[in-house]
């Protein structure tokens, strides 16, 4: 039972006379209480009580009957005129401290001419004459055996309910014990399990720096020949700004040449009256030229004097060689003339095309590698002849 018992008095009158009982308690039928005992009502446990562990009340109900036992064992000997009226049991949760706290001494005080005997399974002889039930019209009032009986039944109750909360809280200790134990287990498992992940991290974490180390390298080299590439397509852009310009000006020297060209063509275009003139020197040079193979064909016999120059004969003869010898000083010079100027164009053009990589400009490339193998072969050619 979980709630504290506690004996309390209903008179002082002495035990010959009869007293009243009170209105409040209720009997019950015959065989199922003794006589003199009255029902103990039950009430709802309050919060105070609720917050009292369970095995510390069964505990103290489990000290009560020992300290009972020995006070009713020492005093034995105490005479019967000192009993009292007997007690009822009644459930006194609802009353006061101050109450609880006397209830030990009025327990003892109607148990001192009982001997404390525990139930057995055969009852004795006593125990049968405590169990008759009291005569309807009697006088006398219930004795303390039957008060003795039922608290022994009551401790009886409470010795088995204390052994079921001794067997539950061993069950829960072994309950409890073997949740440590798993719990062990399970903090080793875990343990070794973050030690395993901890040590899988350690790994993947030196693996990311190690590859990070070596994108940084990978890095560092691309930008290296980021910079070179870069400094190649500047020097790339300049040699196309350098060749643009190149270009730009041999085409301004090629129509340059060409106006030279033409000037040079239109000037040693001879006329028409220089053509009749020149005509009509070779008519006279191609007459002379038969005449004197006539006159060289009319042999003159040998060892004959030769007859006296006439003075107008190599007059004509001198004046005919010197025309012939200004014509062809006159043609030289107007080819020497041409020659020059055509020679210094195509120096003037060797000089402009000099370093130039002439393979990619077909025909033109050719011919000006063609001119320039002349141009070396007349240089050779003058230095020899001079």
């Amino acid at each position: 039972m979980a709630r504290s018992l506690r004996l309390r008095e209903q008179d002082n009158t002495p035990v010959g006379r009869r007293r009243s009982i009170p209105a409040a308690k209720k009997k019950v039928a015959k065989g199922n209480v003794k006589a003199g005992v009255s029902i103990v009502r039950k009430r709802t446990a309050t919060k105070s009580e609720e917050s009292i562990e369970r095995p510390t009340k069964v505990a103290k109900k489990v000290r009560f009957p020992t300290d009972i036992s020995r006070k009713v064992n020492s005093e034995e000997s105490d005479s019967a005129a000192e009993q009292v009226a007997p007690k009822d049991i009644i459930d006194t949760s609802d009353s006061d401290d101050a109450e609880s706290a006397a209830q030990p001494a009025n327990m003892l005080a109607g148990l001192r001419t009982e001997q404390w005997k525990w139930p057995s399974s055969v009852p004795t002889n006593q125990d049968k004459d405590a169990e008759q039930p009291a005569a309807p019209n009697s006088d006398k009032e219930p004795s303390a055996g039957s008060s003795t009986n039922f608290i022994i039944i009551e401790m009886q109750k409470l010795q088995n309910e204390f052994e079921a909360e001794q067997n539950t809280t061993k069950s829960l200790q072994a309950d409890l014990q073997k949740s440590k134990v798993t719990a062990a287990l399970e903090q080793q498992k875990m343990r070794a399990k973050y030690e395993q992940d901890i040590a899988k991290l350690t790994k993947d974490i030196d693996s990311e720096k190690q590859q990070g180390e070596s994108v940084m390298l990978q890095c560092a080299e691309l930008r290296t020949q980021l910079k070179i590439h870069q400094e190649d397509a500047a020097k790339y852009t300049k040699l196309i700004e350098d060749y643009q310009e190149l270009k730009s000006q041999y085409e301004e020297e090629q129509r340059s040449h060409a106006e030279i060209r033409q000037s040079i063509f239109k000037s040693n275009e001879p006329t028409e009256e220089q053509v009749k003139s020149m005509q009509a020197k070779n008519g006279r040079l191609v007459n002379e030229i038969q005449t004197s193979k006539s006159a060289a064909s009319n042999g003159v016999p040998k060892f004959a004097p030769p007859p006296s120059p006439a003075p107008s004969s190599t007059f004509s003869f001198s004046s005919d060689e010197g025309k012939k010898e200004e014509n062809v000083r006159t043609m030289y010079t107007k080819l020497r003339r041409q020659y020059d100027i055509l020679a210094s164009v195509a120096k003037n053009h060797l000089d402009c095309t000099r370093g130039m990589d002439l393979s990619g400009f077909g025909d033109f490339g050719r011919g000006v590698k063609r001119l320039k193998i002349a141009m070396e072969n007349d240089d050779g050619l003058e230095e020899t002849g001079g």
